[in-house]
């Protein structure tokens, strides 16, 4: 690449290398504890919409479950398909797997408590800020 350097009274042409093309860089930046929060919460409500949008029919039951999450009663279990989810009162804990043991589990449509959907919310928001970490560690 050629450049021209002009000055009040000389003109000079100099070489401009170009940087070699890269392998790959990976560098990577951890976010703040604030930063990550914020990542999670903006991740969950992306999951709250898809939910309501794909089932519509069960908002009442989504939004509790998303209140849920935020208030940190959905633990999952690691290396088992399982998560305790406590009521919204703390109160009471139920084990969720495909059932549950609340009173909802009985009457709700294919059996969608707010538990069994707090349940789901949250394994979708951890895959979608897994998703989001290893997006950014590959583009940074």
């Amino acid at each position: 690449m050629q450049a021209t350097v002009s000055g009040p009274a000389t003109s000079t042409s100099a070489q401009i290398q170009a940087p070699a093309p890269s392998t790959s860089i990976s560098t990577r930046v951890e976010p703040s504890a604030e930063d990550a929060t914020a990542y999670f919460y903006l991740c969950l409500a992306d999951t709250v919409q898809l939910a309501l949008q794909r089932y519509p029919h069960d908002t009442g039951r989504i939004q509790r479950a998303a209140e849920l999450v935020r208030q940190g009663h959905v633990r999952l279990i690691p290396d088992e398909k399982l998560a305790e989810v406590k009521s919204s009162t703390g109160r009471f804990s139920y084990l969720v797997s495909g059932q549950c043991q609340c009173k909802d589990f009985q009457r709700a449509p294919g059996g969608k408590c707010k538990h069994r959907y707090g349940v789901s919310l949250l394994r979708r928001t951890l895959k979608m800020l897994a998703k989001m970490a290893v997006y950014t560690h590959h583009v940074a």
